[in-house]
């Protein structure tokens, strides 16, 4: 593969208040390139990258971070590597005394980066892989009763569809809430059908129900979903 000169042009669509803007990339289309760079991510960012023990998924992540900066530099109109980014008590990334506000997800090569202004967002990525994936233990652990069902009446390759589409659902809700894995997930059902179910949650978990859940389609292996407080406008770009 031939590395592209990174970081990539980005040409973001106006923010208006509603719209969720989406950009999706393969980042071992970058790694080669971006590696190259002069060092443009916080202290913390580069030790978290050397810390991995496979050093393609420390090239990846540090990438990722790399490709998140220029996207919201791009939206803000800043230098990627002046950009602060804070991190709040359970773990969610944010840009303190900005009216942005922005998620990231990434699995294997691909990465997927949400923005949008004065509302919360959370997304999720996951490479479909059912190879050897028990899929009925983690079901039965994080799933609810329906959503069970509906992965129950599945075979073969629209069984695992099913499983990763609930399970991409959830992790978007519950980054959304910046609560991560402190929500259980077996508390909020979006549903493991086609189209997402409302979202419905147990105490003390109801407020997770302002949240609106949609899939994305951003290739055939992988499942992607998006949660979103409010109905809004999506928008996808790919590069």
């Amino acid at each position: 593969m031939t590395a592209a000169a990174f970081p990539p042009s980005l040409t973001p669509a106006q923010l208006a208040v509603g719209v969720v803007q989406v950009w999706v990339t393969d980042l071992d289309r970058w790694i080669e390139s971006s590696m190259g760079m002069p060092v443009s991510l916080a202290p913390d960012e580069v030790s978290r990258a050397e810390r991995f023990h496979n050093p393609l998924h420390g090239k990846r992540w540090r990438t990722g971070r790399q490709f998140l900066r220029a996207v919201l530099g791009s939206h803000l109109g800043s230098d990627p590597s002046e950009l602060e980014l804070g991190v709040a008590e359970m773990g969610k990334p944010f840009l303190p005394e900005s009216v942005l506000s922005f998620n990231l997800s990434h699995s294997g090569e691909r990465v997927v980066v949400a923005v949008t202004s004065r509302r919360d967002v959370g997304i999720d990525v996951e490479a479909m892989v059912d190879r050897g994936l028990e899929l009925d233990p983690l079901a039965e652990r994080f799933f609810t009763p329906g959503e069970r069902a509906e992965l129950g009446v599945r075979e073969g390759s629209e069984r695992a569809a099913a499983f990763y589409r609930c399970w991409t659902r959830k992790e978007a809700v519950m980054k959304a809430d910046g609560g991560g894995l402190v929500v259980p997930p077996e508390a909020i059902n979006v549903g493991a059908g086609t189209k997402p179910d409302v979202v419905v949650a147990d105490p003390p978990w109801k407020h997770l129900e302002r949240y609106r859940v949609l899939d994305l389609e951003i290739e055939r292996q992988y499942a992607c979903a998006l949660a979103v407080a409010d109905v809004v406008e999506v928008k996808v770009t790919a590069v």
